[in-house]
């Protein structure tokens, strides 16, 4: 008798850790995300976040076409579940990037495009813009006299006939 009992309990106890490994396959993924912008250019800063579990890291990695990770980072979850990971697209990215946050079967995937042409993601191209403003202003143009003794415009430098 005590042995029929202590089979039962047994077969009792290998069937409860089977339930929760069922349970756990059929699950939805947990986590979400959403990303600043959908269309950025070389040296733009984004923002993917979103909910998970409570305390859960979250691994990110943002693939390009060729199916190389170019970026790669984690955070943990606050005590709600929210994180929030910034990057910056890194340069020589163009077309098409895959942000992908979670892992294992509970993962989800985002689309990223990357802006490329001319003036897009050459910091050269950002200093000109502002070198371009910044002669515009008062400020550029007592430099500009100071330094290099020109004043506003080549037609007030050329000597008068």
């Amino acid at each position: 008798m005590k042995r029929r009992i202590i089979v039962f309990l047994q077969i009792a106890m290998l069937l409860l850790m089977c339930f929760p490994a069922i349970a756990s396959a059929d699950s939805t993924p947990t986590i979400t995300m959403s990303l600043s912008k959908t269309t950025a250019s070389v040296g733009d800063s984004i923002t993917a976040s979103g909910t998970t579990a409570s305390g859960a890291w979250v691994p990110l990695k943002v693939v390009d076409e060729a199916g190389n990770i170019v970026v790669f980072d984690a955070t943990k979850a606050n005590m709600n579940g929210s994180y929030s990971i910034a990057f910056k697209v890194p340069t020589g990215a163009s077309g098409s990037l895959t942000v992908v946050a979670g892992e294992g079967g509970d993962v989800v995937n985002k689309d990223l495009e990357v802006k490329t042409g001319p003036g897009t993601g050459s910091p050269a191209a950002g200093w000109r813009r502002w070198r371009r403003w910044f002669r515009g202003t008062e400020t550029g143009y007592l430099y500009n006299r100071v330094c290099y003794g020109q004043s506003k415009s080549r037609r007030d430098n050329q000597p008068r006939r």
